[in-house]
């Protein structure tokens, strides 16, 4: 018996599957995906219903010709060119007979959307077995395993005017997911810094975010992880913080400065009252000399008017 990898990139059945899909009786699809969970990939052909299953041959897979499954007159078989898929696919054996020959793809990963999928049916005629139908799935693949790890200062102390720093952790992201954060019941604008880890294996992301903000800001802090591929978000716990005190330093510079503006305001009380009395004084020193002068006045002009008379003799 022929290798069946053989006889699906022969040049006659590359040159069939060109056909089909130039004739238009190719699908694809794009199906969506969650890590860790089992994903059905669709490959219907109602035309062969009825047909004995030894007249039908079903090749599972991917562009780079590793079999996921392979159906040959009524047998599955399993000839995995790696072990990605080994022990993770199953058809419906109680729908093969009908033309249903979808695939599940049990305990998703990310590198399963790496390649496009294909399903290719065969049937069997006066010349053997020909392509009468084909198929590709591209999966998309998104996961979120661990909730957000939110750190902040803890019990250290600090002042308001401290620079204090929270951490967002989280572990096991596909694809490189968002970090955002909310302060105050706001979202925060800001910029933290970002350390990311990708795992070559698994795909999967691990990120750290650091946001440093000064102590008098912050009443309350969370951190959110967004998924860019299906906008699903995660919260972390939400950290509360008292108000903030201020250090020795702090307090005696107010104090300082307010007995400074009150001496120097005592100072000024003081000066403008000197004014103000030194003004009245004077005022009432005037009025009494001018009081004095005008009898002395008076009494010479009277002597001056007796005296008028003797003088004229």
């Amino acid at each position: 018996m022929k290798n069946p990898r053989a006889q699906t990139w022969s040049p006659t059945l590359i040159l069939t599957v060109l056909q089909i899909i130039g004739t238009g009786l190719a699908s694809n699809f794009q199906i969506k995906a969650n890590i860790g969970e089992n994903v059905t990939l669709p490959c219907v052909f109602p035309a062969v219903q009825g047909l004995p299953l030894t007249d039908i041959r079903v090749f599972w897979q991917t562009s780079s010709d590793d079999v996921l499954m392979y159906l040959d007159s009524g047998i599955v078989k399993r000839i995995h060119k790696t072990n990605r898929y080994s022990n993770r696919t199953h058809f419906f054996g109680e729908y093969l007979s009908r033309g249903n020959f979808s695939l599940l793809l049990a305990r998703v990963v990310a590198r399963d959307e790496e390649e496009v999928i294909h399903c290719y049916i065969q049937v069997k005629d006066n010349t053997g077995f020909s392509m009468r139908y084909s198929s590709g799935v591209q999966l998309e693949v998104s996961g979120c395993f661990s909730q957000p790890l939110l750190e902040g200062p803890g019990n250290n102390s600090y002042t308001c005017k401290d620079s204090i720093n929270f951490t967002c952790t989280s572990m096991g992201e596909y694809p490189k997911p968002q970090v955002e954060w909310v302060v105050n019941h706001e979202k925060h604008h800001g910029h933290p810094s970002e350390t990311l880890d990708h795992d070559l294996n698994t795909k999967l992301f691990n990120i750290s975010s650091i946001l440093t903000i000064t102590a008098s800001a912050v009443e309350t802090v969370q951190c959110v992880i967004r998924n860019t591929r299906n906008q699903k978000m995660r919260y972390s716990v939400q950290l509360s913080f008292p108000n903030c005190t201020y250090s020795t330093t702090d307090k005696e510079k107010p104090a300082l400065w307010i007995i400074a503006w009150g001496v120097l305001g005592l100072a000024l009380l003081m000066a403008v009252s000197g004014i103000v009395i030194f003004v009245i004084l004077k005022s009432r020193r005037t009025s009494s000399s001018d009081s004095a002068n005008v009898p002395a006045d008076r009494s010479t002009s009277d002597r001056s008017t007796e005296l008028a008379p003797l003088t004229q003799k």
